[in-house]
């Protein structure tokens, strides 16, 4: 019967078939092969730890349970897959890289930020940069992982990107410097559109560094700030001697800022000195609601328009990823950042300087050995420890911190 039906309408018949069935219909004879060997309409694909998510234009197929050694052999099959999302990093270990040097046309990569944890992914990492038409990337924290501090995106890895177009960059559950972010904002100057670095975690030192990076880019229209890097608070002016300013930016149309302590000075000088007036609207991660009754006293003063959200985790699902995606979409790296410390008596704000914080450390704890018995000492220690977990308190960032942890 196959063979009085033209080869356009044996494709819309194919489409609907499971994966099963096209493997068995490619088989049939020499003729089918030919036509049905390589599956050219799956063009997004979505790898799990347990199942794969394959789908096109209309339809959607699922590999459940499927073993480590089915993923070469599908993606063999499908080469000209443009959105690809990996949950896992351990799905694709035994994976041959030249499989994945195969897909030349992926233009959207979803990776998981704990790929960046261990040295032994980075030849994978190189081969999954290597898409020249990547025009998306976009490194999520898993939604059963904790952020951690030894998820570094180093510049290498950066030099490894080989598109020339990236245009909406995100990173969030990951470390980056203020070299890696100067280099991916040299790197992408002309091209870089959005920047989402709200889950991502900067050495407060860096700030200078950082928006001077940022303010290079010449069509950045998007733009969300890691709280670690500026947040609006009533204790920016000890810390900042200099503000920093984003008025070289001159295309920036929406900006997102991490409230820590609401302070309506703080958010004016935020509109006056900082952002630049091409800026239509402002989004505040408040989770006091404080400075949204603020601005309401204010808002004959502000131009702006100004969204409130929450600072909730959030999974939205494409529809490609068929309900089933493990990637966190929106999620905020907030302080404390670094926990189980000894802090002074006063809980400092989150710009504090290290180095002061180690000194009073172990002063405290020379003083509690001397003249503290060892379950007194032990006691005290848990006190502090249940201190530093509260979430209302942070500290400042610092680059020892980064790689010291």
């Amino acid at each position: 019967m196959l063979d009085i039906l033209s080869d356009d309408v044996i494709w819309r018949l194919f489409r609907y078939l499971d994966v099963k069935s096209r493997t068995r219909l490619a088989a049939v004879n020499t003729a089918s092969y030919k036509l049905f060997n390589k599956w050219e309409d799956v063009l997004y694909c979505s790898i799990r730890m347990r199942d794969i998510t394959l789908s096109g234009e209309g339809f959607i197929m699922e590999v459940e349970h499927h073993s480590k050694s089915m993923i070469a052999p599908l993606l063999k099959r499908c080469p000209f897959i443009r959105k690809l999302a990996i949950h896992d990093e351990r799905a694709l270990c035994g994976v041959n890289n030249n499989v994945l040097h195969d897909l030349v046309n992926v233009d959207e990569l979803h990776l998981s930020s704990s790929f960046f944890a261990e040295r032994q992914y980075d030849p994978l990492i190189e081969t999954l940069f290597s898409f020249s038409k990547l025009h998306l990337l976009h490194i999520q924290q898993r939604y059963n992982e904790d952020k951690c501090q030894r998820n570094i995106i180093r510049e290498k890895q950066v030099e490894q990107l080989a598109s020339k177009s990236l245009s909406n960059i995100k990173l969030q559950g990951v470390v980056i410097t203020k070299s890696v972010l100067k280099l991916l904002c040299l790197k992408y100057q002309k091209t870089l559109e959005k920047l989402c670095l709200l889950g991502a975690l900067v050495p407060s030192e860096d700030a200078p560094t950082c928006f001077q990076a940022i303010n290079g880019l010449n069509r950045l229209t998007c733009l969300t700030l890691a709280p670690s890097l500026y947040s609006i608070s009533t204790t920016n002016k000890a810390f900042f001697k200099n503000y920093p300013s984003l008025k070289s930016s001159e295309t920036l149309k929406l900006v997102a800022v991490y409230v820590s302590r609401p302070d309506v000075s703080q958010l004016k000088l935020l509109f006056r000195q900082i952002l630049p007036a091409s800026v239509e609207q402002l989004i505040l991660y408040d989770e006091s609601y404080r400075t949204a009754y603020q601005i309401k006293q204010e808002s004959k003063e502000l131009k702006h328009k100004v969204r409130f959200c929450r600072d909730n985790d959030i999974i939205i699902d494409n529809y490609w990823m068929n309900g089933k995606s493990e990637l966190i979409t929106h999620t905020l790296w907030k302080p404390p950042y670094k926990t189980n410390t000894s802090l002074p008596s006063v809980l400092p704000e989150w710009y504090c300087v290290l180095s002061e914080l180690m000194e009073t450390a172990l002063v405290s704890e020379f003083s509690c050995t001397s003249s503290s018995s060892a379950g007194t000492t032990r006691n005290t220690l848990q006190l502090n420890e249940c201190t530093c977990m509260d979430h209302s308190t942070s500290c400042k960032l610092t680059s020892y911190e980064v790689f010291n942890k």
